[in-house]
Parts: C-alpha cells; structure tokens; sequence
C-alpha cells in the first residue's frame, strides 16, 4: 500500500473518531438508545474507545440493568476512570443491582475515597431524597465578605452555580444566596447580614414525594439536604427529581400492567421476557381459572346458546371496569386524593 494511500486511512480514522467524539459529547442519550441493542461486549468497546467524560455519559444513560453488567466487566483502568464523572446517587442505584460478592470486588477496584462515598449512598433507601442529593454543592463561612465570596464564585466560574449556601463556625448550615444576589449589594457587607435565612430544608431518609411538593411551593433551583445536627449533606436539584419523578411515574404505568419498571422500548428481547414471564405466566393461570368455572355451566350453555354470545361481552367489560378503576385509583394516589390507610374505603 503507498504511502499516500496509508495517510489517507489514517486520516479517515481520525476523522470519524472525532466525529463519534462529537456524537457522544452532544447526543449521548441517543448514542445510549443505540448501544442498547448491542451486547455488552460491544457497549464495552464503545466506552474504551472514548474519553472517561464521555463513558459515563454514556453509561448514565444506559438502560440500568445493561449499565450495571457492564460495570461487571469493565477493566480496573476504566472503571477508575469512568467511576468520578458518576453521580454518587447513580453509582449507588447501579450497585445495588449487583450480587454483594460484585459490589465488593468493583468497589475495591476503585480509590477508596469513591468507595466509600458510594457506600454511603447504598444506605439509603431507593425511593429516599438521600439517594437522589448530590453531595457537590458550593458552601462558604457565614464571617467572610461578599468581596471574598465573589473572589471564590470567579475561581469556580468554569462550575455552573446558582446557590451558594452559608455555614457558621460549627458547620451548621444557616442560609443561602444567588449568585445574582452578590451583584447588588455591598461588596463589604458580610455574608451573614445579605443571606437568605428563611430556606426549607430536608432530611435525607424523608420520601420523595415530601421533596416534589417543596419544589412546588417554593420554586427553588435547589434544596438543601440536613441531618439531625443542621449539618449540609447535599443538595437536591430540580432536574433531578423531575427526572426522578418522571421515572418513577412510568415505572408505576408498567408495573400496573405487569411489565418490569427497568424495561424499555429498546431492551434486549430476553431481558424483557425473563421479566414479563412470571406475570404471564400468573395470567395464564387464572385464565385457566376462568375456563374452569365457564365449564362447570358447559350443560347451561349448551341449553341456552345464546348465553355463549355474551361471555366476552362478560370479559370485555370487566376488563375495562378494572382498568378505569385502577387509573383512578393511580391518579389519586399520585395527587395525594387519597392515602394508602384508605384502602378499605376505595376497595368498598
């Protein structure tokens, strides 16, 4: 081969690496849909051919399932790589799906400092505010000047920040402010005089649901999660828990007609029928059911062939009356209509 030919191969390669570069950067949830109809193997070799940024990007992505099998057989080099561009919460949610035998071999793969903070999470449980807080957030001293903290706000000027939140002496947390805030203020004045003192705050095991109606009444970029002592340990986005929120709505939909909560419209084939078969299987048994008492009639029907014609009206319209009141019921437990200790009432 010439030369000039090898040159131009080599170029080519180039070209469409970066252009795959520039794909995973901007559109890596479409990338994600399309590595889900691969194998892991393959989802693998797409990770180590990118930038860690991009992997995890990626891997966030991911369908959860698929995203932990891939953390199984991820090399040490990457997984250490990849590992500090994860949210802690997602990492956590990702483990969790694991044998313990796994978690502990990939969680001593990884530094200690990581480990230990995915560990924490992991103690939260699923559906806590703990296991959605991002333990990165912007935090300064009560007794410094908004001249300082300007200082501080241009030193992280490459971070996207909106909250500022304030600590005393004890590392208590004592208020917030914008970023917008320290424009219109004295540059002198202290930071305990111009903070905002009056903020709600949430404890880390409280529901999810507790945190959603926060951001409702109060419209905030974030929420400051506290433990027992006032003491910050993260915030609460409100893209996160929009997320969160969208998916544990669609996971409701699914589960309520027996479909896996991980389940998507790209999962691979046997993923959704190990899912769905137990479920299927539980219909097939009470169909059988059905069949059984239809055939202790088998002499009436015969008498009366016209009672046959209305079996799947029977069918048709029980089907449709548990359906409506099932979306009922849904739409009022998830509008807070109704409490779980009225159940007898709306079974009545």
């Amino acid at each position: 081969m010439s030369e000039s030919a090898t040159t131009g191969m080599l170029q080519a390669r180039r070209g469409a690496h970066v252009l795959n570069e520039a794909f995973f950067q901007k559109h890596y949830q479409e990338a994600a849909m399309i590595l889900e109809e691969h194998p892991v193997a393959d989802i693998l070799r797409i990770l180590q051919g990118t930038t860690a940024k991009n992997a995890a990007n990626l891997l966030s992505s991911i369908t959860p399932p698929v995203a932990a099998e891939a953390l199984t057989v991820m090399p040490t080099e990457l997984l250490k790589q990849v590992i500090p561009y994860l949210s802690p919460s997602l990492a956590a949610s990702l483990f969790q799906r694991l044998e313990e035998d796994l978690q502990r071999a990939i969680l001593f793969r990884i530094p200690e400092r990581y480990a230990q903070e995915i560990r924490s999470y992991m103690t939260y449980p699923p559906e806590s505010v703990g296991s959605i807080m991002d333990p990165r957030f912007f935090v300064l001293q009560e007794d410094m000047t908004v001249r300082e903290a300007m200082l501080q706000v241009r030193s992280r000027a490459q971070k996207d920040i909106h909250d500022v939140y304030v600590i005393d002496r004890f590392q208590k947390l004592v208020g917030k402010f914008s970023v917008r805030d320290l424009l219109l203020v004295d540059p002198e004045e202290k930071l305990q005089s111009v903070m905002n003192r009056d903020l709600p705050t949430i404890h880390p095991l409280e529901s999810r649901e507790e945190i959603v109606e926060l951001f409702g009444e109060r419209h905030f970029f974030t929420i400051p999660v506290v433990d027992l002592d006032q003491r910050l340990l993260g915030v609460v986005r409100n893209e996160d828990i929009i997320k969160a929120s969208q998916e544990d709505a669609t996971a409701d939909l699914q589960t309520m007609v027996g479909a896996n909560k991980d389940e998507r419209a790209l999962s691979p084939v046997w993923f959704s029928v190990r899912k769905r078969l137990p479920w299927l299987q539980l219909n097939l048994l009470t169909a059988f059911l059905a069949s059984f008492v239809v055939g202790m009639f088998e002499s009436t029907i015969a008498q009366f062939t016209a009672l046959a014609v209305l079996l799947p009206i029977v069918a048709g319209q029980s089907g449709n009356t548990g359906a409506q009141s099932l979306a009922v019921v849904i739409r009022g437990l998830a509008l807070r209509d109704i409490r779980p200790s009225q159940w007898l009432r709306v079974c009545g």
